[in-house]
């Protein structure tokens, strides 16, 4: 995920996801250029690792070249651009309201009930949509 702030990124997932973080780096030169397909990057880079690893969510914080863009604030999920990732938890509704008191932007109002057959299907009873504080679209889920 490309990153503003690796601080408010870190403390959101961090406080109220339950991630850790797994490790620092800051990359550049040649091998990062190529990767990214710019000139002159240098990006700090932020593991944040869940409960249960292996996998997990990385901040890219680009700290050369500038000039990249935020999130347009009225992106919606209709949005060529817009992506999200989607987080298992095992109390969709505790997260909910953690989220709220922490004042955090919600997609979904409130907790959607997934009508029993499409559980199946989709694999999930509950689910949320969220921003963290970068603006990336988190869709939390309850299996």
């Amino acid at each position: 995920m490309t990153v503003g702030s690796t601080e408010k990124g870190a403390t959101f997932y961090r406080e109220l996801m339950g991630f850790e973080i797994g490790g620092t780096t800051l990359n550049t030169g040649p091998t990062q250029a190529v990767l990214d397909g710019l000139f002159n990057v240098t990006c700090l880079v932020t593991a944040m690792l869940p409960a249960r690893v292996p996998a997990h969510v990385e901040f890219l914080d680009y700290k050369t070249p500038a000039g990249g863009r935020p999130m347009p604030a009225d992106t919606s999920a209709s949005d060529l651009w817009h992506w999200q990732t989607s987080l298992v938890t095992r109390d969709i509704g505790a997260l909910a309201d953690q989220l709220r008191k922490a004042g955090a932007q919600f997609i979904s109002p409130e907790v959607i009930v997934i009508p029993q057959d499409a559980q199946a299907k989709l694999g999930f009873r509950k689910a949320l949509m969220v921003r963290d504080p970068n603006g990336h679209a988190l869709r939390l889920i309850e299996e």
